[in-house]
Parts: structure tokens; C-alpha cells; sequence
């Protein structure tokens, strides 16, 4: 009787980790795809890994990459990403708590702008085009009761070079709601608008518009006064 229940034991915590693993590897396929579409840049993630049983997740090495043109390999990368998990069924996610640690922005002035326009143009094109409506193969809707970005930073540079600037902490709550739960994509550029402008008002603190350049980066640099200005 021992090694039945035995047996059964090991299959059910079989089962268990080829059920995780699947659902992490889902999660992760979603948030690249949802994230690549909507802000028009590669977006990838390096593992998921969630456990039902415990309500909670966690995303390692999620990174997007800059958009042509600029020197940074990514414009926006993570530590770690901690999740605590409510309800979920086959069409509503909640997530309780999102705890991003680790953050690191870089803002670049290029010779055509900012990677910053351009991002955050890719996004309001993406919105405007429907695509943020019909990102991704899943149906599932997202509602994020809480998110906080923790020891976050930008780095300010002219031709790929800067110091590192420290971001506030961002809260941000009540992304999608249980009678209207939000896309992958709606989360996506929800969240990312705000770091980005978050990120270009201390980009302002720290002078860089006063830095000496000609040309497009001069033009670009007075530009950036009027980003996210709505």
C-alpha cells in the first residue's frame, strides 16, 4: 500500500512540474509576443517560472531591445520580477502584486531623436492600428491590483555614453479591473508609458538637455520637453 501511495506521490508531483512548466512557458511566449507587437521592438524574457500551488511567479531576464539606429543593446531591462497570483481562470488573470526589482532605462539621443519617440511612437501606433487589441494567440485578460518598480535607474547618453540616474519608486494600481480585465498588450503599454515618462522627467533633472550638441541631437535633446507631455 506504501508504494502505491508512493507511486502516486511521484506521479502527481510529475505531473505538477510538467503542468508549471507548460504554464511558464505560455506566459513567456505571451509576454514576448504582446510585448514585441506593441512596442514594435524585440521583447524577450529569459525564464518563467510559477507555481499554482503557491499563488505566486517569478520572470527572470526580461529585456527590450533599443530600436535601430541607437548603441545600447536594450532600452529597458530587468533583475527580477516577482508575481503574487489571485484567481486565475481559462479568461481572467488576477495578479495581486508585481514587484519589479532592478530596472535599468537607458536613454539615448540619436541622430534622427530619442529611442524614447520612438518607443513610445511605436506604442501609440500600435494602439491606434487595433493592434493592441488582437496581440498575442491567448484571450486571456490581465487585472494587476499592484505594481511597484523598485531600485530602478535611467542612463542619460549622448552617442551610448552616461551615468546612471536613480528612479523613484512607481507604484502603479488597478491596472484592468474584474468587470473590464485588460490585453497583455494594454498592460504592456500602460506600464511602459508610464516608466518612460517617469524615466524622461529625470533624464531632465539630471541636465542632459544642457549637455552642448549640434545638429539632430541639439534638436532631439529641446524635443524631449514636450515627450509624454499629454
Amino acid at each position: 500500500m506504501k508504494k502505491i501511495i508512493a507511486i502516486i506521490v511521484v506521479i502527481l508531483a510529475i505531473g505538477g512540474i510538467v503542468l508549471v512548466t507548460h504554464l511558464g512557458g505560455a506566459v513567456k511566449l505571451a509576454i514576448e509576443q504582446a510585448g514585441t507587437q506593441t512596442l514594435g521592438t524585440k521583447v524577450t524574457v529569459g525564464a518563467v517560472n510559477i507555481s499554482l500551488a503557491g499563488k505566486k511567479g517569478s520572470i527572470d531576464g526580461l529585456s527590450i531591445a533599443n530600436p535601430p539606429g541607437f548603441t545600447s543593446p536594450e532600452i529597458l531591462k530587468t533583475k527580477s520580477i516577482s508575481v503574487a497570483l489571485g484567481d486565475i481562470s481559462r479568461k481572467v488573470v488576477v495578479l495581486k502584486d508585481i514587484t519589479v526589482d532592478g530596472l535599468t532605462v537607458a536613454y539615448e539621443i540619436g541622430p534622427k531623436g530619442t529611442n524614447f519617440s520612438v518607443l513610445q511612437n511605436n506604442i501609440k501606433s500600435a494602439a491606434s492600428s487595433g493592434t493592441s487589441a488582437s496581440s498575442g494567440r491567448s484571450n486571456v485578460r490581465v487585472v494587476i491590483e499592484q505594481l511597484k518598480i523598485l531600485h530602478a535607474s535611467v542612463i542619460p547618453a549622448v552617442a551610448g555614453r552616461g551615468k546612471s540616474v536613480p528612479l523613484p519608486e512607481i507604484i502603479m494600481t488597478n491596472i484592468g479591473s474584474k468587470s473590464r480585465p485588460a490585453t497583455t498588450a494594454q498592460v504592456a503599454q500602460d506600464i511602459m508609458s508610464r516608466v518612460l515618462a517617469v524615466s524622461s522627467t529625470m533624464v531632465m533633472k539630471s541636465g542632459l538637455s544642457s549637455v552642448p550638441v549640434s545638429g539632430a541631437m541639439q534638436k532631439a535633446g529641446g524635443a524631449l520637453k514636450g515627450l509624454f507631455s499629454k
